[in-house]
């Protein structure tokens, strides 16, 4: 019975011992989480850089030791997410200059953002060294809500404006027909290429043709988007072979990219 007593009063010296040697692994690393302020989304090339306001927080509310060298390594990094399979393409990195428990501002430039889609935003510590994780900088907060996915901030981006000037109604083998299409705000120079686009007539196959859920287009202009960004309005005229059947048509600007997602798209001509 004696020798039972022991032999649990040892195992629970055991376990009491590892406890605390993952308590003291915890307690010796301090982590820095970051609160961070900025727009729901945002549009390509609309005029306004990209702002956001952050704030680091002390792991200990009685001390402001935020290790001033290594708050010199600190930046927001932001990449563009090229496709659903997670693929990203770098966009540009702002050192910052935090001032502990203050709220403090880094921009990014309008014309850095020129495609619609998905950015990443990122706190990147680049003082960090492999063997060195006492430290450890992370985004906690997008708006005062917590992050989904830990460290990483997911802005829509949406593409400009476009407004279309199209005839609501047209017979078929109308010649010379005339489309226009124009920006509602003047766009900002861009800093980086801006995506290949294509303008596109789209037909609405009719209910007699047997086909269902699907737009036959037809190529109209190459690169409409970088003409707006020049140009600010454009005119095509559309020859009348483009009219041939009594249908319902849309002009459309897409990407030519991998899912030529749509950019924007004119009212029904019938």
């Amino acid at each position: 019975m004696e020798l039972k007593k022991e032999i649990f009063l040892i195992l629970l010296l055991l376990l009491s011992s590892l406890g605390m040697s993952e308590v003291e692994s915890d307690e010796g690393r301090e982590f820095f989480g970051m609160d961070m302020k900025g727009p729901e989304t945002h549009v390509a090339l609309g005029g306004s850089p990209l702002t956001l306001d952050y704030k680091l927080d002390s792991p200990n509310t009685n001390t402001t030791d935020f290790h001033p060298l290594r708050l010199l390594s600190l930046s927001i990094q932001l990449t563009f997410l090229e496709y659903e399979d997670g693929t990203e393409s770098f966009v540009a990195t702002n050192q910052i200059h935090p001032t502990p428990t203050q709220w403090n501002q880094v921009s990014f430039e309008c014309g850095l953002i020129v495609h619609g889609g998905v950015y990443h935003i990122r706190l990147i510590d680049t003082g960090a060294e492999e063997d060195d994780d006492s430290l450890y900088f992370y985004i906690k907060t997008y708006n005062g809500l917590p992050l989904k996915s830990q460290n990483t901030i997911r802005l829509r981006t949406n593409y400009p404006t476009i407004d279309f000037d199209v005839p609501h109604r047209l017979e078929a083998y109308t010649p010379n027909v005339l489309i226009s299409f124009g920006l509602t705000k003047t766009l900002c120079q861009p800093l980086r290429p801006l995506t290949p686009t294509e303008l596109l007539l789209s037909r609405i196959p009719s209910e007699e043709e047997g086909i269902k859920g699907s737009h036959l287009t037809s190529f109209l202009l190459d690169n409409p988007l970088l003409r707006l960004q020049k140009e600010g309005r454009v005119s095509v005229a559309v020859d009348c072979q483009f009219w041939a059947r009594n249908s319902t048509y849309r002009v459309e600007i897409r990407e030519k990219l991998q899912k030529r997602r749509l950019i924007a798209r004119s009212g029904t001509i019938k």
